[in-house]
């Protein structure tokens, strides 16, 4: 069985952070399923009366295992880890503000890992609604290593 999905969220309630992606998983043996995932992520900086675009593109794979189910199936709770792989440009390309100053912080090719937990809910027969949590630990980024992510979305299984 696979499936593809579309889901968004909010990044670290903190700041003003958004992300969307999409993805095509593979249910395998034993509630095992993998994932693959297009992410992006766009947060805004804010610095006296400027604001500074952050934007992530990102791509990885995913490997979830089931911990809970319900009686009926419909219900599942999973845990995953991942690998990420992307790019980050900060400000937009451009290093010089308003002010006079300049970014010292550069564009990125980020690298890194996901953990995270997911609750799944089948709603009819090919449809699943999703809600989760996951932690994203990315190197060569100068800007910051971890983001925690809240996201929810909707799955298509294919019959």
């Amino acid at each position: 069985m696979s499936g593809i999905y579309a889901f968004g969220g909010i990044t670290e309630v903190t700041t003003s952070g958004l992300h969307f992606g999409v993805g095509h998983s593979r249910y395998l043996r034993n509630q095992v399923q993998l994932a693959f995932e297009f992410n992006y992520l766009q947060m805004t900086y804010r610095q006296e009366n400027m604001r500074f675009p952050l934007e992530q593109y990102t791509v990885g794979a995913r490997y979830f295992r089931n911990f809970f189910m319900d009686r009926t199936r419909s219900f599942f709770a999973s845990a995953g880890v991942g690998v990420m792989f992307g790019y980050e440009i900060i400000n937009l390309n451009n290093r010089l503000l308003p002010t006079g100053a300049i970014i010292t912080n550069r564009d990125a090719m980020l690298y890194g890992g996901t953990l995270g937990i997911r609750a799944s809910y089948y709603h009819q027969d090919h449809y699943v609604i999703l809600v989760g949590i996951k932690q994203r630990v990315l190197l060569g980024t100068t800007v910051n290593n971890f983001r925690t992510q809240f996201y929810i979305g909707l799955k298509y299984v294919f019959p």
